[in-house]
């Protein structure tokens, strides 16, 4: 009786520690800083989308000048610089846009979502020489609290590498211990 309260505590504990979601501070070459992309305009998702794949698709610490042709948008073509990182990551892939926030301020808060990518786009004013766009990446995820440098922020915007409408919650944990205390307690029936 004693040994089965305990291991219900615990998947308790389990299931509620599911569900925390910490903040991160991420920053300009970072751990989980991939590159940048000069000019990162335009800054729509579909463009934001190339940039990661452009950027993914380099090799750490190295330089490319591309033009994005044809815009995934429309519009006209336009070269860009993309600088990468010297981190090295096992990226996950297809990019799938999923949030944007253009309210300025330097943290997302995701709650208890989970994004591989975050893109910082920089400078607000088109045409202007600053505007660049920063990517970071976690094969874990982000969650929680999101935090980025604020000076000249425009927007965030975080990419999944999969579709994940409703968080699990702590559920698919829950289902995994009770179907292990089921089978333990049939080896203990069939046993005796």
């Amino acid at each position: 009786m004693k040994k089965s309260m305990v291991l219900v505590a615990c998947l308790l504990a389990l299931s509620f520690g599911a569900n925390a979601a910490e903040a991160i501070s991420l920053s300009i070459n970072d751990g989980y800083y991939v590159g940048s992309a000069v000019p990162g305009i335009p800054s729509d998702p579909a463009f934001e989308v190339a940039f990661i794949n452009q950027l993914i698709g380099m090799v750490p610490d190295s330089e490319a000048t591309v033009v994005i042709d044809p815009p995934p948008s429309g519009g006209a073509s336009k070269s860009t610089d993309f600088y990468r990182s010297a981190n090295t990551f096992w990226f996950v892939t297809p990019v799938l846009f999923a949030d944007k926030d253009e309210s300025v301020v330097d943290t997302y808060s995701a709650g208890t979502n989970i994004y591989n990518y975050v893109v910082g786009k920089y400078g607000n004013e088109a045409g202007a020489g600053g505007q660049v766009s920063h990517v970071w990446f976690s094969s874990t995820g982000f969650s929680g609290d999101i935090v980025i440098p604020a000076t000249g922020l425009s927007h965030i915007s975080v990419f999944n590498s999969f579709k994940k409408d409703v968080p699990d919650g702590g559920v698919t944990l829950m289902l995994l211990g009770g179907a292990l205390v089921g089978l333990g307690a049939l080896r203990r029936k069939f046993r005796a």
